[in-house]
């Protein structure tokens, strides 16, 4: 072959070479290959479920209400147990919290699907085991942000975070464009079976790991635990500025446009098409976190929050009746901004909170978050019915840009600078 040709040849094995170095380079620690390979499956496998469990009550003839009903029944007890599960989780191994959270999250999915496969649940059974659902996530959420340090070198924590941050992308990709189709061809009981089984891959990666032992606070009762992680979360003005904001978000913009969006969606084959804008999303994702992986920018907060004002686009288009092609390409870019965001966010907590305390402070991180999210799914259907569709989706994309430019008025949040360690 002559030498013309060869070159182009070596310099793509160059670049390839040079990107999995620099920006997939985590994935040589062993410890982190085997969590992202067992956090991708689970996700992948639970991005699914809310496509699935939307269009079973939407088929047996229920309406947007008992939809939202479904969805705020996995949040609630998220809610009312996530600061019992930061605390357990800064005074236990959260290697084994995490654990048996999946343990209780198999469980519960491959019930579902057995009785889902049998005949037609109750709504009332449905929720009751979303709601088991949400106990596993108010266990296994709060254990993870203080987890990921522990299986990866300080270094390569930011390139953690972002490869978690293309765990989720990917799961948003894959989960409810697959969804959609095992529900138009299958049938619903055929997503939540292949959650339950992503579940079984996870907790098959999770028992292989052996994480750093995390440093650990003195003994003290549950209540002085969380005290002290109120205390920790409080004294961050940056960060109860941010989930306040992103609180209210859940409350006005994503909840209702999760429950409006399947609802308008339910008619024919329009189940592939609203999985079509969700996986869009995680196409999106995807080039997002790959794009966060050695960022280090000197305002983290600042482009971090510039990323997340995309999250209001696709719900204002739906609320315009855009084309779907639109609706795709705008998703895209609100998925790549939302990456970002998480990825920057968490690598700031992380950084800025001391390890005796992360489980914690990201357990009110996380209530702050979800707090209202019941709320908003049980009045999205309402509100729908008063207002009309498209008036709670433009009211809801609208209100996150407002919110998130609010943000930049606040010192804390405008000022706060990287930090390497």
């Amino acid at each position: 072959m002559p030498a013309t040709d060869a070159a182009p040849a070596v310099t793509n094995q160059s670049a390839i070479r040079m990107f999995v170095d620099t920006r997939l380079g985590v994935l040589r620690e062993r410890d982190c290959r085997l969590f992202f390979i067992g956090f991708t499956a689970s996700l992948a496998g639970s991005s699914m479920v809310p496509v699935a469990l939307s269009f079973v009550v939407l088929k047996g003839g229920h309406g947007s209400g008992a939809v939202g009903a479904v969805l705020a029944a996995e949040t609630i007890p998220l809610v009312l147990l996530l600061l019992l599960g930061g605390a357990i989780a800064d005074r236990m191994p959260r290697h084994r919290v995490m654990i048996a959270a999946d343990v209780l999250r198999l469980l519960s999915e491959t019930l579902l699907t057995i009785l889902l496969v049998s005949g037609h649940p109750a709504v009332w059974v449905i929720m009751l085991l979303s709601a088991t659902l949400g106990v596993g996530q108010a266990f296994f959420n709060p254990s993870l942000t203080g987890f990921v340090p522990q299986i990866v070198s300080g270094e390569r924590l930011q390139d953690a975070n972002a490869l978690l941050g293309l765990s989720k992308a990917v799961a948003r990709v894959s989960g409810p464009g697959i969804a959609g189709v095992l529900i138009a061809t299958v049938g619903a009981w055929s997503a939540v079976a292949a959650d339950a089984m992503t579940y079984a891959v996870s907790l098959f990666c999770l028992v292989r790991l052996r994480p750093r032992p995390a440093e650990k606070p003195e003994p003290e009762p549950v209540r002085i635990g969380l005290i002290k992680g109120w205390q920790g979360f409080r004294e961050r003005r940056w960060l109860w500025s941010v989930v306040a904001q992103g609180g209210l978000a859940q409350l006005f913009t994503f909840s209702p446009f999760l429950v409006i969006g399947a609802t308008l969606f339910s008619h024919g084959s329009g189940s592939i098409a609203w999985g079509a804008i969700l996986a869009a999303d995680g196409v999106g994702g995807l080039a997002g976190a790959l794009f966060a992986m050695r960022l280090r920018p000197k305002r983290p907060l600042v482009v971090a929050l510039l990323g997340s004002l995309g999250l209001a686009g696709t719900p204002i288009l739906l609320a315009l009746h855009a084309p779907l092609p639109l609706l795709l390409a705008v998703s895209v870019i609100s998925g790549a901004g939302v990456a970002l965001f998480l990825s920057l966010f968490d690598t700031v907590i992380q950084r800025n909170v001391p390890e005796t305390l992360l489980s914690r402070v990201s357990a009110y991180n996380w209530l702050g978050t979800i707090a209202l999210s019941p709320l908003g799914f049980a009045l999205a259907g309402p509100a729908a019915h008063l207002a009309g569709p498209s008036a709670v989706l433009l009211f809801g994309g609208c209100f996150a840009i407002v919110s998130t430019l609010a943000l930049f008025a606040v010192p804390a949040v405008r000022q706060l600078p990287w930090r390497d360690e």
